[in-house]
């Protein structure tokens, strides 16, 4: 009240005053109070998502730091101060190092009593996988394996690209996949690897040095005897005569030699080779390798 004394009867006067006291404070809003991101391939950056930081007080709200921790990192644009009934935005990121669910924060510290505020992250770090059901391959030179490949996400949905490339073939030999390239997505995919591969120069060999033909190879050993005796009987001095028995029993024993080594033909017989082809998946930075094993004949 205001109280007035004065000479008049009644004094003194009063006039009732009443009023309302306000208290200065900043007040912080974080819009949204927590950030969920889809799943992200394992060392790829998401597309950022927006934190609004809020002073809905009447006083200036001072910022002394934001972070992000986890496998997330953050950019703002927020002053130090930041005045009454202002905003600024907070940019986070997600790039997640393992598969699974990647968990994380962004927080605010400031001049409040509660500092510091804090905004929950989360999210899923995806892969792939390569596998086949296939098994090993024995084929015949000149022939084709297929193999079929199964393409898996891990850790959560994978959404990009996954291409594939071929190692260790044998000579010649040229890999294809159908199709070239698979987006795994929540379900997996699948591709078929088909080698092809080239007629070894054994396949060539004449049938009648064919190691399955013994016998036209002794009756070939027996020619060669039949011409040398025919020499042999044309030479008139006797020196002679022992001089091409001699080689004549150097050749047969050769040509024996060389039928026990290759049945008869002269030739080494070539044994299946195994190769273990390497198919090599990749998307982005991600690469994985998965070992199929060749025979061929």
């Amino acid at each position: 009240a205001v109280t007035i004394s004065d000479s008049v009867v009644g004094s003194p006067q009063s006039v009732g005053l009443t009023g309302t006291g306000v208290t200065l404070a900043a007040v912080v809003t974080l819009t949204p109070p927590s950030l969920v991101f889809s799943s992200v391939s394992v060392g790829t950056s998401s597309v950022a998502q927006t934190v609004t930081l809020g002073n809905s007080g009447n006083a200036t709200l001072s910022v002394s730091g934001i972070q992000a921790t986890g496998n997330y990192a953050q950019t703002n644009n927020c002053p130090a101060s930041l005045l009454a009934g202002n905003s600024c935005a907070i940019n986070v990121t997600f790039t997640p190092t393992a598969t699974g669910t990647r968990s994380g924060a962004v927080t605010i510290s400031d001049s409040l009593a509660g500092s510091p505020q804090s905004v929950g992250l989360s999210g899923a770090g995806s892969d792939f996988s390569l596998a086949s059901s296939t098994g090993q391959q024995t084929i015949k030179a000149g022939a084709t394996a297929s193999y079929a490949l199964t393409v898996s996400s891990v850790g959560g949905s994978f959404s990009k690209t996954v291409g594939f490339n071929c190692g260790g073939l044998p000579a010649n030999a040229t890999c294809t996949f159908s199709p070239v390239s698979v987006t795994p997505g929540a379900n997996g995919a699948s591709t078929t690897v088909t080698i092809t591969t080239t007629a070894s120069s054994a396949a060539a060999t004449p049938v009648l040095l064919s190691p399955n033909r013994p016998v036209l190879a002794v009756w070939i050993q027996f020619q060669g005897l039949g011409l040398f005796g025919i020499v042999v009987a044309g030479c008139k001095k006797r020196s002679k005569r022992v001089t091409i028995f001699i080689l004549l029993a150097l050749l047969m024993l050769g040509m024996m030699v060389m039928s026990g080594c290759a049945g008869g033909t002269g030739i080494a017989q070539t044994g299946s080779t195994t190769y273990t082809v390497t198919v090599t998946g990749t998307s982005g930075a991600l690469h994985h390798a998965l070992p199929l094993t060749l025979t061929v004949q």
